[in-house]
């Protein structure tokens, strides 16, 4: 048995339309990734990067660059409950 998509034969015209779908999934996907990562490279200076420090050194620089630092905890507080509510 082929392997598929399950909602593909819900579509009008399948051929066509899960083609457009997965290449306007596999942009967003892209997108999503890239741009926050290339911010953070901009904003951030590079000797101040650890890849062991992870996503709240990256926040953190991020938001101080912008005077904002007061939202570091709040994003790590939003995080954690994100993880724990799956």
């Amino acid at each position: 048995m082929c392997p598929r998509a399950v909602h593909v034969s819900s579509l009008r015209n399948p051929g066509k339309e899960f083609p457009k779908a997965m290449a306007l999934a596999a942009g967003l996907v892209l997108v999503i990734f890239i741009l926050p990562a290339l911010a953070i490279s901009w904003v951030v200076p590079s000797a101040s990067l650890s890849l062991t420090a992870g996503v709240m050194q990256a926040f953190d620089g991020f938001f101080s660059h912008f005077h904002i630092g007061f939202l570091t905890p709040i994003v790590g507080i939003a995080l954690v409950a994100a993880a724990l509510g799956r």
